[in-house]
């Protein structure tokens, strides 16, 4: 077992066992004379004919010299690539991956653990990742850190020629920071990658320069999205280095630092970068083939070397001598040179073509490069290059098209490199060329990049010089003060551009390999640097799409969120916590709700007292079942309300943010989570992504708030609302509900003449009352024709006033008035009539105006009538009484004395119905009392403008007959058939009213049954956590009585007409404590009663309703028909 390493220096220890490879061969006095350092022929190639031939007869496999290379990575026992060794020599394969089938379908992980690795456990892995195309595929080494979640990601590319393996000192000392996992690719056409044709099809002399670079930034940039991979810190080496520029400008958004390590292509002419060039055998791209790396390593220049500038790195703006004015340029290079590298003969085509002789002329080059390594590493980085220059020609053909002969950009970064982090982001061309700008219109239009962190690395004795890297530092400079000239000092902060020059002791082109501690060491504060600006942008600009999700409600003019949280909501909650922390109140404010069915009941009370929609959040499958009833009751009471749910995650191994992290992740995956709800919304639709959620949920605001309104269901899974986004806005005024339609000119003509002409007009209504504008309306119609009465069929809002002679209360369908009407306009009604039990004579005239007259959402439905119209109730009544206005015929008859003598008639009705009413809140002679009573009492304690929630179910005629309300919006009932709505309703209507400024007094009328079904618990603990003080009458009658009136209806004379309640299974006696409940669900804080007798109404209701107007609701327990059976509160036993 290897021992650990505590630091760098014992790190070399473990792998560099033997003396320098040049300094061994000076020490046996084995270097001839005549050769570069001292080496005679024979040293320019130190290998012989027979051990090259022996090496050419091998054809050692591209896998094979890469696996042992990277067999020297410490604590690496066995690389990833020890199922892709073979033994076919490769020259003939079309791609170098064809030695053994394909070895990426064998390539396993290999992970260390803590016993051999002290800085792991790693993951160490290779992979072939196929692209689009024929024979395109990128060779890829990974390392990550197992059981740590991935933050960032490091890529890094090679130079020419070269391969993923040259990496392989820096793999263990930069995989050991924490949070961060390391790609190493090797580019397209090199390396182990696949090797396609290499064609250009351009004409044209910069088109064939951006043609050969995009060969292969495209292939970067589609592995970047098949790894799906967002933000990379990458690092490129030489030629590497280039292409990384040229990829940080064709592909924008993608880089959080850009690293480049002696690249190659910035100056504009390397004999005019600086005056005094030292000569191309010292200082130019011959050096690559002639110096000995040894004596470069071997120490420091004194003059040259500056100590501890720049955090003990060289500043080597020091070194560079003054510009000497008119000195022409060096010689060009020899014509030889130039007439190869213009022919796009690359230096791998003699490899290729020496046959036996290909090692030898390697060892030119690779005795020299790696001459200060242990001989067993040299060796392997050897076999690793030859194995890798007899490859197929293909990648390599695009250097001539990149640079011109001597390694100098034909197209150089010096130009272009101002403009890396500073592109404008979204669709386009490609980067903008040196001095243009994009029109004014575009750039209002688009977002720009901020600013890139850009690091250019040298060796001390680089032949790449080091000029070009401090010109491309001040041009970069440049541009930024020019970008932020007038910026604010907040725009100043937020920007990220930087650029700087380090060099590397030590250390020549190859810096990554030849000073690989300190590299190591510089990357590893990069790195650093990287994971704090992340995490300062991720802070300072989470932006995800479950965020944006809660800009688009609050910017659609949602202001209330009643949310029950659960494991698919952790973007949620982040987002929640975010906007509470910045927006400063321009955010919806959240409401905890315990139980789904409170949750949506809060939403529709709110939504129906201010016609604003308002968003439920709930969990996965089981929370969307949760709503219950309360989606019914959306659906039928047309409350707009939004509803999201969350999905479970669709990623199990960690592919994204978001992926299942939990055992509940499998359970509660369902296979068509919508369908649960679908029936009840008018839309539903999943949040596949983050980029257009805003457009989602004001298309489902549409639906919601177009007639007929209703509720809609979003749902999405954790990896959509996850995603990170770059802020945007809608236009709200493009996101605007349908508008409603009115009566056509005949149709109003025909109505308004059958209304005025008709002996007994009658309108029936249900819910027009839900735009309070339409009360007045009607109220004006049936002032214009004499006689008109209005009856409520409905009971979910006041439609008409009671203090109106027209008023013939509210009544389920069955009225003396529908039978004898001859004129009838059914107006925003669900249910006009019950026709086993009442419907019109035959001959009536009938008219159905309706926002949604077919009914879709019923199976069965039809009146009668003579003809139906879509139009709102509000524009068709004033077309009505305006055309009987302006009509002078109908405007002389609705003047007649008969009509007069209608009026008269209709007045007379009126006072006799009110003192029925009046007649029937009477107590009872032994001290108890009846809902009519109760209700009469009620509505003389409680404020004259009171909101009431009503859901009291068989009771609800007598109730609205002794509440008469009088004023739109202050009745609201349910709208549907789940019982529960009221408890959760009345909070929202109290809390809809207070947030309004009009604060009214909230008042809950519920039967005992109904009571039990608004899960009280969760309704008096919402109500004094968030200060919503309501009070509460609960009619006590011991149990449902419905179901007993529904089955007298059917079997009026059946077995179950002669049994009790109790014998029915409807009964609660002896009942709970309802108040009770409720107190304890509030901690004590709600004041809980019961009142028995008249005596104990008379004292205790004052008291609750003072209770509640100090702002802590009450619930006032109350015995209809005495207090028998009934829960006797504070009294010693119950009474009979």
């Amino acid at each position: 077992m290897a021992a650990p390493a505590n630091n760098d220096e014992e790190f070399r220890s473990h792998t560099q066992q033997s003396p320098l490879a040049s300094q061994r061969a000076k020490q046996q006095g084995s270097v001839p004379s005549g050769a570069p350092n001292g080496r005679g022929f024979t040293g320019w190639f130190p290998l012989g004919y027979k051990e090259g031939f022996s090496q050419w007869w091998a054809g050692l496999s591209p896998a094979e010299t890469e696996h042992k290379v990277l067999s020297f990575v410490p604590y690496l026992q066995r690389p990833p690539t020890h199922t892709q060794t073979g033994s076919a020599p490769p020259s003939t394969s079309p791609s170098s991956m064809d030695i053994s089938g394909n070895p990426a379908d064998d390539a396993q992980p290999v992970t260390t653990n803590s016993v051999t690795d002290p800085y792991g456990p790693r993951r160490w892995q290779s992979n072939l990742v196929q692209l689009s195309g024929k024979e395109r595929a990128l060779n890829e080494f990974t390392v990550e850190r197992v059981g740590e979640e991935v933050e960032n990601n490091l890529v890094m590319l090679h130079g020419y020629g070269a391969g993923l393996g040259f990496f392989y000192k820096n793999y263990e000392g930069l995989s050991r920071t924490r949070g961060w996992k390391l790609y190493a690719l090797d580019l397209m056409g090199m390396g182990r990658s696949s090797r396609p044709p290499f064609r250009i099809h351009a004409k044209d002399h910069n088109g064939k320069i951006t043609e050969a670079e995009n060969w292969f930034i495209d292939a970067l940039e589609e592995w970047r999205i098949k790894k799906g991979i967002d933000r990379f810190t990458l690092l490129g080496h030489s030629l590497g280095g280039y292409m990384a520029v040229a990829y940080a400008l064709k592909y924008p958004g993608h880089l959080n630092k850009l690293i480049l390590a002696s690249p190659v292509g910035i100056p504009e002419d390397p004999y005019a970068v600086q005056s005094d060039m030292p000569e191309p055998s010292d200082s130019t791209m011959a050096n690559e083939f002639t110096q000995d790396q040894g004596n470069t390593i071997g120490g420091s220049n004194p003059s040259a070397v500056k100590q501890a500038d720049n955090n003990n790195f060289l500043n080597a703006r020091s070194n560079a001598p003054p510009r000497e004015s008119g000195k022409p340029p060096r010689k060009p290079l020899p014509k030889w040179l130039t007439y190869l590298w213009d022919a796009n003969i690359s230096p791998f085509s003699f490899v290729r073509w020496s046959g036996p002789i290909g090692p030898r002329l390697v060892s030119g080059w690779t005795s020299r490069r790696f001459s200060h390594l242990p001989t067993e590493e040299s060796q392997a980085l050897h076999d690793y290059s030859y194995s890798l220059f007899r490859q197929r020609g293909s990648g390599e053909y695009a250097l001539a098209y990149v640079l011109a002969p001597g390694a100098f950009a034909r197209s150089p970064l010096i130009r272009r490199i101002q403009s890396v982090g500073r592109q404008y982001l979204g669709p386009h061309a490609g980067p903008l060329p040196d001095g243009d700008r994009p029109s004014s219109s575009g750039a209002g239009q688009q977002r720009r990049e901020n600013g890139l962190p850009v690091v250019f690395m040298y060796g001390e004795n680089d032949w790449m010089d080091i000029a070009g890297g401090f010109a491309a530092e001040q041009k970069m400079k440049e541009e930024k003060e020019r970008i932020l000239a007038g910026k604010t000092e907040e725009e100043k902060k937020k920007d990220n551009g930087s650029a700087k020059v380090l060099v590397i002791l030590k250390a020549g082109h190859h810096l990554y390999l030849d000073g690989w501690e300190q590299f190591n060491e510089v990357m590893r504060e990069e790195m650093a640097d990287v994971q704090q600006r992340e995490r300062r942008r991720l802070e300072d600009k989470v932006y995800t799409a479950s965020f944006a999700f809660f800009e688009a409600i609050w910017e659609a003019g949602i202001t209330h969120c009643f949310v029950n949280l659960g494991s698919d909501h952790p973007s949620i909650i982040e987002a929640i916590v975010k906007g509470q922390n910045e927006k400063q109140g321009n955010f919806p404010k959240i409401i905890t709700c315990p139980n789904e069915m409170v949750a949506l009941s809060m939403a529709d009370g709110y939504a129906r007292l201010t016609n604003k929609p308002q968003c439920v959040i709930v969990h996965v499958d089981v929370g969307t079942q949760g709503l219950g009833a309360a989606v019914h009751n959306a659906s039928c009471g047309r409350a707009p309300v939004l509803i999201f749910a969350g999905l479970s995650p669709y990623t199990i191994e960690g592919e994204m943010r978001g992926s299942r992290t939990e055992y509940i992740h499998w359970i509660q995956d369902v296979p068509d989570q919508k369908q649960i709800v679908a029936q009840y919304c008018r839309y539903t639709g999943e949040i596949k992504t983050g980029k257009n959620v805003k457009q989602m949920v004001n298309r489902a605001l549409n639906f919601a708030m177009s007639d007929p309104k209703g509720p809609v269901y979003l749902y999405g899974a954790r990896e959509p609302m996850e995603e990170d986004l770059e802020p945007y806005k809608l236009d709200q005024a493009f996101w605007n509900p349908v508008e409603p339609p009115a009566l056509a000119p005949k149709a109003v003509k025909t109505i308004a003449d059958a209304l005025v002409t008709a002996a007994e007009p009658l309108i029936i209504t249900g819910y027009s009352g839900r735009n309070h504008a339409a009360v007045g309306e009607l109220v004006k119609l049936a002032d214009t024709v004499p006689g008109l009465r209005v009856l409520d069929t409905g009971g979910s809002d006041m439609c008409f006033p009671a203090n109106h002679p027209a008023w013939l209360s509210l009544r389920f369908g069955v009225e003396e008035s529908i039978k004898t009407a001859d004129v009838i306009v059914v107006i925003d009604c669900d249910v006009p009539w019950i026709n086993t039990q009442c419907h019109p004579k035959e001959g009536a005239k009938i008219y159905h105006i309706d926002t949604d007259p077919l009914k879709q959402q019923m199976p069965v439905f039809y009146i009668n009538a003579l003809a139906r119209y879509r139009a709102d109730s509000e524009l068709a009544l004033n077309q009505l009484h305006s055309y009987i206005s302006s009509s002078p015929d109908l405007s002389k008859q609705v003047k007649s004395a008969e009509s007069e003598q209608r009026r008269q008639v209709l007045q007379a009705s009126y006072k006799k119905k009110l003192a029925t009413i009046e007649s029937l809140a009477k107590p009872g002679d032994d001290g108890s009392y009846g809902a009519s009573y109760l209700i009469s009492r009620v509505r003389k304690a409680c404020p004259q403008d009171t909101i009431w929630a009503i859901e009291s179910v068989t009771n609800t005629a007598f109730v609205a007959d002794q509440i008469q309300a009088t004023i739109p919006g202050s009745w609201i009932n349910c709208g549907g058939g789940g019982l529960g709505w009221s408890g959760g309703g009345a909070l929202g209507i109290k809390l809809a009213s207070d947030h309004t400024g009009s604060k009214k007094f909230v008042c809950q009328i519920v039967g005992d049954g109904t009571y039990l079904f608004s899960v009280p618990g969760s309704v008096y603990w919402i109500s004094q956590r968030y200060g919503i003080p309501i009070l509460t009458i609960v009619l006590n009658n011991k149990g449902w009585n419905a179901p007993r009136k529904s089955l007298l209806l059917v079997h009026p004379h059946g077995e179950g007409s002669k049994v009790s309640n109790e014998e029915l299974n409807i009964s609660f006696a002896p009942t709970p404590d309802y108040a009770g409940i409720a107190r304890a669900a509030s901690g004590g804080a709600v004041w809980a009663k019961q009142a028995g007798t008249v005596e104990e109404l008379e004292r205790l209701l004052p008291e609750a309703v003072e209770c509640v107007k100090g702002g802590t609701s009450a619930v006032l327990d109350a015995h209809l028909d005495g207090p028998q059976g009934k829960y006797p509160g504070d009294k010693a036993a119950l009474v009979g």
